[in-house]
């Protein structure tokens, strides 16, 4: 058909790419799913800091529930 077959060369640089692609994006998922459980642990560190907030309100005999926030 006229159209040369690739060279063992190109089939090797092709899959080569695709798998620095596919290691690539691996690579992506994995910080994206690291910074997903940082996110996750700073809100329940945060929550845990405002239920001892709210804790120490109520020992000094503060009921939050009368303050508009």
């Amino acid at each position: 058909n006229g159209e040369p077959f690739a060279s063992y060369l190109e089939i090797s640089e092709q899959r080569d790419m695709a798998q620095q692609q596919a290691e690539l994006e691996r690579l992506a998922k994995e910080q994206e799913r690291q910074r997903a459980e940082q996110a996750e642990q700073a809100l329940e560190l945060e929550r845990t800091r405002m239920k001892a907030l709210l804790e120490q309100l109520k020992a000094k005999g503060i009921n939050p529930d009368d303050f508009n926030l």
